[in-house]
């Protein structure tokens, strides 16, 4: 009977593994309605790149802080990483032009551009939730002393 609890135990973790990261629980990170005797003004999430990126990983680690203002001088006094996402990299060449005499492509060079619709989505969600709990809208325009 040991055997078989061991090998259940083992099959539920196996399966957890290959479902993924877990997405946040957005009322988990909920910021406090006031803060050094002042109520909140906005709240917003900033996005920030956390590891390097290569070609060969295929992307590049962003995470996700979440924040919230306070007072007439919207000071942020509260903020989290909400989470760690990986993000695709995609590698372009592009050229400047092309040669007038061979037509072939002159002045390349790399870019790199990065999907970051993931936490935008996270942010959105974490925003509808911290709006519809607390009642308050979002200020992300003001500018944090």
């Amino acid at each position: 009977m040991k055997k078989y609890g061991i090998a259940v135990v083992l099959i539920l973790f196996a399966a957890s593994c290959l479902a993924g990261p877990k997405k946040p629980d957005p009322a988990k990170f909920m910021p406090p309605a006031q803060s050094h005797g002042m109520t909140m003004t906005g709240y917003g999430c900033d996005k920030v790149a956390a590891g390097t990126s290569t070609v060969q990983s295929g992307g590049a680690y962003w995470s996700l802080i979440v924040w919230a203002q306070y007072g007439k001088e919207h000071k942020r006094y509260w903020q989290k990483t909400y989470s760690t996402y990986q993000v695709p990299l995609k590698h372009e060449v592009k050229s400047s032009g092309e040669s007038a005499g061979s037509g072939g492509a002159i002045g390349a060079y790399g870019t790199e551009s990065y999907d970051l619709s993931t936490l935008d989505s996270a942010c959105t969600d974490w925003g509808a939730v911290v709006k519809s709990t607390l009642k308050i809208e979002p200020n992300a325009d003001a500018k944090p002393q």
